[in-house]
């Protein structure tokens, strides 16, 4: 075979007598040569027997050179390449020698820089003795037990391990799964509060962040159950921060692979309910101060969100406090401040919005902020809640709108009776629930137990659609790649695109009409979704990952906007509707559009943009794509549509006052 010489030669020079310098000297040279062969089918092209010996050889030399006292560098992890292409047998010497490096490695606690070399140690040393995957887990998972700031002084930002992981390919879900065997609860409670409360900064600062491990299955599939078992141990007791933290990093892994209301009572039920109790608990037990009645000649209200960014809810939100800032009305009496939980943990506050916000004379206070501690490699969610807490009580706030779900800080206010009065505002969980909620309000509608008070936002043409000429004109070039294709697409996280039921209906879709093809527009795990391709006979030359894209750029390259579901588009699809484009939305069967199309006798009609179950959805896209001449007459009504759109939400004085009601509503509650 290929190889047979070249790695026969190799391992006879490793088998001579070699003093250390000699042999790293021939690894340094030979590596690069060795990777390259090995990638183009993942081993050598030579027979088993070959590839053993070669390893063998290379493990002899390994363990002489450490019995002579010579030190291995950190970066022989990167044997790996070699050691996982087949499994030796264990050495019995060897296993001798691992098994007190364990010993010593377990009870060392004298220096970090120490315990970190002992790691990377005892992972060669495995991976040689023919460990495999194992070895390799259990090496992932050790860095949760490493100070972040010390870890960084070895490793600037981790970016040797990032580099081993993506360079290899490393699987994710061998990765988590070591995370998760990692994370035992006794070991966890013997650690110091630094440590434990570092494991968040660990999972989602670093390994959430590596090349193809964001947002994975295997996050909530392998891990959340591990980190429930934390959170309840945690929570009996009473050990506060960690309950936040791990609630964080829970509501992190979960929500974002959510697509159902379903799952999101399930979450709330696992989790928001255990932790909404055990604060209002504790903030009983602390006696935190209850708010007070004001005698204010202007109503005051918080408007409190996880961070500023210009983000899908921000575009709301915004578009929002537009309206009322040019309402006179509103201005004389009530005052609205806006506040930010700084979770960085996400991201920084964006200064610019900051400002958009105060340019538009309202109070912006970053108090959550102003508390963080940039001496740590982590941060306190209580610190962060009670700083907000205590400064909309120190201002006398009236109403509390909460803007965000599902993040420790929102539930620690909402439960501990922050303000007189409580408003949850549902950005697409509608099955949110913990305590202290006093009245529920959203901008669109979705089935639920729960009672919405519903009212419609103008969204800004800044926001709904930016520089359209110059858009236009870019679009043109993009679609040249697919010339002479109806290009049909969606666009936002992949997770949304993750779905049996929507990627089966368009399956048929696609099969139907041959000179389609489709973009999937956004960042996310792919792997779920390409295996799903395969399922459900989706040719992935059709379908075209482009990462992620300016939504107001590829609301012009996309013809036909496939809405994703059950898990909408969130923002970008309003945005493509705004440019009088055709997009094709699945609602529930019960939804208030169905009464319109009633009224308009066009319920049975094909040349619509809603449809109410999934066949429907199929025989109106198919009906749409079949013809050019029917395509073009929906994209003019879509246009027409679109500006009558724009005229209506220029009267921005229903707005206003629908939010003041909901508002006055609360207060009388």
């Amino acid at each position: 075979m290929v190889d047979d010489a070249y790695v026969a030669k190799l391992t006879e020079v490793l088998s001579q007598p070699l003093d250390f310098e000699t042999f790293e000297g021939i690894l340094r040279s030979n590596i690069p040569e060795l990777y390259k062969r090995s990638r183009v089918t993942g081993t050598f092209q030579c027979s088993h027997e070959y590839v053993i010996n070669l390893l063998e050889a290379l493990r002899a030399k390994l363990y002489v050179y450490l019995k002579e006292g010579h030190l291995l560098e950190n970066n022989y992890i990167n044997l790996w390449f070699l050691f996982s292409q087949t499994s030796l047998r264990n050495d019995a010497t060897l296993s001798s020698f691992i098994a007190l490096l364990e010993q010593s490695y377990a009870t060392y606690d004298v220096t970090q820089k120490e315990r970190f070399i002992f790691a990377h140690l005892l992972f060669v040393l495995k991976m040689a003795n023919g460990e495999g995957v194992k070895c390799l887990s259990w090496f992932m998972g050790e860095h949760l037990w490493f100070d972040g700031k010390s870890y960084h002084l070895m490793d600037a930002n981790a970016q040797a391990l990032r580099s081993f992981c993506e360079s290899f390919e490393i699987p994710v879900e061998w990765v988590i799964q070591g995370l998760a065997d990692s994370l035992d609860v006794e070991r966890f409670l013997k650690a110091s509060y630094a440590t434990r409360m570092g494991i968040g900064t660990w999972i989602l600062g670093f390994f959430w962040q590596i090349k193809g491990f964001e947002n994975h299955a295997s996050w909530r599939d392998i891990l959340y159950p591990v980190l429930k078992q934390l959170f309840v141990t945690c929570k009996e007791r009473g050990m506060m921060e960690e309950v936040m933290n791990l609630h964080f990093l829970m509501s992190h892994i979960v929500t974002n692979r959510i697509q159902t209301q379903e799952e999101m009572k399930e979450f709330n039920i696992e989790i928001e309910e255990e932790a909404s109790a055990f604060y209002a608990k504790w903030a009983e037990e602390q006696k935190l101060s209850l708010p007070k009645t004001s005698l204010h000649v202007k109503k005051k209200i918080a408007l409190v969100k996880d961070r500023i960014v210009e983000n899908s809810p921000f575009k709301v939100e915004f578009s929002l406090l537009s309206a009322l800032s040019e309402n006179e009305d509103f201005k004389k009496n009530y005052e609205l401040i806006v506040y930010s939980m700084a979770i960085i943990e996400k991201s920084l506050d964006d200064e610019r919005c900051i400002e958009s916000i105060r340019n538009l004379g309202f109070e912006v206070r970053c108090v959550a902020f102003e508390s963080l501690n940039p001496k740590t490699n982590f941060q306190s969610h209580l610190t962060r809640a009670l700083a907000i807490r205590h400064d909309m009580q120190k201002n006398e706030i009236d109403t509390m709108i909460v803007v965000n779900n599902n993040t420790p800080i929102a539930s620690f206010l909402l439960s501990t009776r922050s303000c007189v009065k409580q408003i949850f505002w549902s950005h697409g969980n509608f099955e949110y629930d913990v305590l202290g909620i006093d009245k529920r309000m959203s901008h669109f509608s979705a089935e639920t137990k729960f009672k919405f008070s519903l009212f419609d936002i103008p969204i800004l043409e800044q926001f709904s659609n930016p520089q359209s000429d110059f858009f236009e004109k870019e679009a043109i070039n993009i679609r040249k790649k697919w010339a002479g294709k109806r290009i049909l697409g969606s666009i936002g996280r992949l997770i949304k695109l993750d779905s049996d039921v929507y990627l089966e209906a368009l399956s048929k879709i696609l099969s139907n009409n041959p000179n389609t093809i489709y973009l999937a527009c956004g960042k996310g795990d792919m792997q779920n979704i390409r295996e799903k391709l395969i399922r459900y006979h989706i040719d992935e030359e059709r379908f075209i990952f482009t990462g992620f894209v300016n939504p107001h750029l590829y609301g012009y390259v996309i013809d036909y906007y496939l809405d994703t579901f059950p898990l909408h588009s969130g923002e970008a699809l309003n945005e493509y509707i705004a440019k009088g484009r055709v997009p094709l939305i699945l609602l529930n069967k019960n939804h208030i559009a169905k009464d319109t199309y009633i009224r308009l006798g066009m319920l049975d009609s094909l040349e619509k943009i809603h449809a109410f179950s999934v066949e429907e959805y199929v025989k109106i896209a198919n009906y749409i794509l079949s013809d050019d001449t029917i395509f073009e007459k929906v994209k003019k009504n879509m246009i027409l549509f679109a500006k009558q759109v724009s005229e209506k939400l220029l009267e921005i004085k229903k707005t206003v006052d629908d939010f003041v009601n909901i508002v006055e509503e609360a207060n009388h509650a």
